[in-house]
């Protein structure tokens, strides 16, 4: 075998030796300093030496002291050959919530039910009596359903019967004379036509009939008021209801105009509820409405009357709601809530 050939076949089986050393040197150029190993686990590490594997107290494997040394630089080399990735920029993190616009809020609407419902009469009366007097007697106590236009008290009433009878006796007097005054100026009247009685005296017999006719009305006014007093005596109910009250019992006297008894209508209430502005729209005039007692039963009614006048304290408006009770199942100051149908 001759030189060249010789050098041909050692050219062939070097160059594959020396490639790969080429490589790792090339790749240890390129890339970045090795990280220095923190100093717990480097020196873990050393403790660790001649006893073989083991685990740390996190459960890694500690290193052994047959495997290869950890090589590094105590500092990281500086220069152009370092790379490092670029932080996070926190605020480019945050710019799309500082972007987002905020949803709008959704409110619940008002709830139209009202709480600290009174329920009161359709009618009431404290009921007077126009005379005064002694209270004779009382035909109800108290409770008793009372019809509409049935006597309810009696103040006595013998002296106006008296004052009836003497205006009546007036009355029949002064017709009396006006009759005799109307025949009286018929006869001036004939005697003027006669000649015989004189236009003067026919002008006083026709005066005469006047002030008679004008005093015959005033006595049958006085008649009229008397029987009025007479018919005062007895206080009937105004309405149908029942008797709440008596302020006066029998036996007691009593003046024109002072209170004998309380009438009570609720055969319809009245459901009163203190109404805030914000849920007036729920309880306007018109508009249906449920009243729940407080047992839970349930009464349909109607808003009958709304109070123009709001209360400066509460800012609230006072509500009527009229309901039927013919049967009577609600009574007079039951409590309550009241709520919208619509």
């Amino acid at each position: 075998m001759g030189l060249k050939e010789f050098v041909l076949i050692s050219l062939f089986v070097l160059i594959p030796l020396l490639h790969p050393q080429h490589q790792a040197s090339a790749d240890q150029s390129e890339s970045p300093a090795v990280t220095q190993q923190p100093a717990e686990k480097a020196a873990d590490a050393v403790g660790n030496e001649g006893h073989g594997s083991r685990q740390t107290q996190y459960g890694v494997p500690s290193q052994s002291a047959d495997s290869p040394p950890v090589t590094g630089h105590d500092e990281a080399p500086s220069g152009a050959g370092l790379r490092f990735n670029p932080l996070p920029s926190h605020r480019a993190g945050l710019e799309p919530v500082f972007n987002e616009k905020p949803p709008d809020f959704v409110t619940e609407p008002e709830s139209p039910r009202i709480e600290a419902v009174i329920i009161n009469p359709f009618r009431v009366a404290a009921v007077a009596g126009e005379v005064g007097g002694l209270v004779d007697a009382f035909h109800f106590e108290l409770g008793d359903l009372v019809q509409h236009g049935q006597v309810v008290a009696e103040i006595s009433g013998k002296r106006y019967r008296l004052v009836v009878k003497k205006a009546r006796e007036n009355v029949r007097a002064l017709r009396v004379a006006l009759d005799r005054a109307r025949k009286d100026r018929e006869i001036k009247a004939r005697l003027f036509a006669m000649d015989v009685s004189s236009e003067q005296e026919l002008g006083r017999a026709e005066s005469d009939v006047e002030v008679v006719e004008h005093k015959v009305k005033e006595a049958e006014a006085t008649l009229e008021q008397a029987e009025l007093d007479v018919e005062a005596c007895q206080v009937r109910a105004p309405f149908t209801g029942y008797l709440a009250a008596r302020h006066k019992e029998p036996h007691e006297a009593v003046a024109p105009l002072d209170k004998l008894f309380t009438l009570v209508d609720n055969a319809k209430v009245f459901a009163v509820a203190y109404v805030p502005e914000t849920k007036m729209g729920h309880f306007s005039k018109g508009k249906e409405a449920v009243f729940v007692e407080t047992s839970g039963r349930q009464f349909r009614g109607q808003v009958q009357r709304v109070e123009p006048i709001i209360d400066p304290k509460t800012d609230t408006r006072k509500v009527f709601v009229l309901i039927d009770n013919a049967q009577h199942p609600l009574e007079i100051g039951m409590s309550g809530s009241l709520e919208s149908l619509q």
